[in-house]
């Protein structure tokens, strides 16, 4: 059915979503209702697939994070033994630890900075896939888990990382450390 001014009073010709004799403009997508034909008996249209930039905005976010942390991780993979040999070398702290009760060897640190850069550099692969699965646009479940494992792992990193930074800082600043009312 067709008004005066040539609409179609009961589909959009774009979508084919129902419209009213009032309306101007499809209400599903905005399509001008200029000259639109009704559909013919036995033909359907189907909506067309929304159009988003969320999921580029996912691969690109994904992508940075997947880049710091492939470079960080294999950074602290490469100099781990260097930096166990250094920290080792305190004899300060390791008698700090020694007087709370605490010991550690030189395996068990290395052991601990080389865990921490797998975890990582893990959590690099993982934003890598999300970003690729999200830029090809396949494989939600697979994208979904990637994402949600490089951010645990990411939450690690960043709880790690502060926490080395306070134990430093603590180190560094000893000295302002008082025990029974003296300074140590």
């Amino acid at each position: 059915m067709t008004t005066d001014e040539g609409h179609s009073s009961n589909f959009c010709a774009g979508c084919g979503a129902p419209l009213r004799e009032s309306d101007t403009f499809c209400t599903a997508c905005g399509e001008n209702r200029g000259a639109p034909q009704a559909p013919q008996q036995g033909q359907h249209y189907m909506m067309p697939p929304k159009k988003s930039n969320s999921l580029a905005l996912v691969a690109v976010l994904s992508a940075a994070w997947a880049a710091v942390a492939l470079i960080l991780g294999v950074a602290i993979l490469l100099v781990a033994e260097s930096f166990t040999e250094q920290f080792m070398a305190m004899p300060e702290f390791l008698d700090l630890m020694e007087e709370y009760g605490y010991t550690i060897t030189f395996d068990e640190m290395l052991s601990s900075i080389l865990m921490f850069g797998a975890v990582v550099a893990a959590s690099g692969v993982l934003a890598a896939v999300t970003a690729a699965l999200a830029l090809a646009k396949r494989l939600y479940p697979v994208a979904l888990i990637a994402c949600i494992l490089s951010s645990v792992l990411g939450l690690i990193i960043l709880v790690g990382a502060v926490g080395f930074i306070v134990v430093y800082l603590i180190y560094r600043d000893r000295g302002d450390f008082v025990r029974n009312g003296t300074a140590l």
